[in-house]
């Protein structure tokens, strides 16, 4: 399968940039799948996990604060203010903490004030906070 450069920033500086086979990441319209070759675009990213492929069934996961992503053709950059290197059990964990919220977005619920976005904000920072110190 042909592969695609994946870089990956936060406010520290770049997290991870290696050639890669596939992205599936999640923006408010929902899950986003990116192979080599994919159309150029740019979408803002909701809170959740990134998963990115190398090889035959080399699966690796990031959990991400939200952000944005910049598709280009032969490059994919993502920015975030966290990103988390992960498991598939942790990203579940996290996915459970987190309750509901995403699947709200995902189906296009826009928080509805600026307090639930707060919470939102506030409950992802928890959840990162807790993978990070593992309790």
């Amino acid at each position: 399968m042909a592969e695609f450069r994946f870089r990956l920033l936060t406010p520290e500086g770049e997290v991870f940039s290696e050639d890669i086979e596939y992205l599936s990441c999640f923006t408010p319209e929902g899950s986003l799948g990116i192979l080599a070759g994919h159309y150029p675009l740019v979408a803002k990213l909701v809170p959740g996990e990134t998963l990115y492929v190398r090889g035959s069934n080399d699966e690796h996961w990031f959990v991400l604060s939200g952000g944005f992503l910049n598709v280009r053709r032969d490059e994919t950059v993502v920015v975030s203010d966290v990103a988390l290197e992960s498991t598939r059990e942790k990203v579940k964990e996290l996915a459970s903490k987190l309750g509901s919220v995403r699947n709200r977005l995902e189906i296009g619920e826009k928080p509805s004030a600026e307090r639930e976005e707060f919470e939102l904000k506030r409950r992802i920072k928890e959840a990162l906070s807790s993978m990070r110190t593992g309790k």
